[in-house]
């Protein structure tokens, strides 16, 4: 049994092996690391024109149409260069979240994007800089309870939810955190129905939510960037999807 590459195979390495021999010396490498900069925008253009990013996106969303043994043979060159590009977030997380769950119309949209180099994959945003996991947690995106986020709270006699059947001081202004599945095809969103779009959503968590004396300890300014918001944005969603028949359908009941 042969466990060799083959000829076409062989030549995908050579080339991107002397592609990045070419434009990601050591010194470059280096320069990225020390630098602020947080990947080698030049690199990740230059691998979008060679196919590279695309290697294993199939032909009808942008991709070369290759497979994954191709794809291994790039990410062994990626590591042997020590690329600083996020190719692994990108290339062997989004893109192939994207081909196994992503509706046809998310891949589309974002395999292209992924392909040429436009759009970047990563979910540090969710579980980092957005502070969105520890509220939106598990297979559902809710831990079942119940936040103050500000919403509302500026009025003169707010809405102040739980506590109207707790009478617990420190639930004023609590409202029980939504799953975020298919959260995209429903708005307006928040208990009140304040915020129109998901844009909005995300400008009001990036604000800091609304100060209150109830005002959650979990919810302050997050200093996420237009681009950063805009890709949460992207990712909420893709959260859309259609549930398996065999889950969605009601049970049968005996007669």
């Amino acid at each position: 049994m042969n466990f060799d590459f083959s000829d076409e195979q062989k030549q995908m390495r050579d080339a991107a092996r002397k592609f990045l021999a070419e434009k990601c010396p050591p010194k470059a490498v280096r320069e990225v690391l020390d630098g602020k900069a947080p990947y080698d925008k030049e690199l990740w253009k230059g691998l979008a024109e060679m196919g590279f990013l695309g290697v294993a996106i199939p032909e009808e969303f942008g991709g070369a149409g290759a497979g994954h043994l191709e794809l291994c043979v790039i990410a062994e060159e990626m590591g042997r260069a020590n690329a600083p590009v996020p190719f692994s977030s990108t290339v062997y997380l989004a893109a192939e979240a994207l081909l196994l769950a992503g509706s046809d119309a998310q891949k589309r949209k974002w395999l292209p994007k992924i392909a040429s180099g436009e759009a970047i994959g990563t979910l540090a945003l969710f579980e980092g800089k957005a502070r969105c996991a520890p509220c939106h947690a598990g297979f559902n995106f809710t831990d079942e309870g119940y936040h103050n986020i500000g919403v509302g709270m500026e009025a003169d006699k707010p809405d102040l939810g739980r506590f109207t059947l707790t009478k617990v001081e420190q639930h004023k202004g609590a409202f029980k955190t939504p799953t975020l599945r298919d959260v995209a095809p429903r708005p307006p969103y928040m208990h009140d129905g304040s915020l129109k779009t998901l844009g909005e959503v995300v400008a009001f968590y990036n604000r800091g939510g609304t100060p209150n004396a109830w005002l959650s300890s979990a919810i302050q300014p997050l200093g996420l960037t237009a681009q950063e918001q805009q890709d949460l944005v992207a990712f909420l969603e893709a959260l859309t999807g259609e549930v398996a028949k065999e889950v969605s359908s009601p049970p049968q009941l005996p007669d």
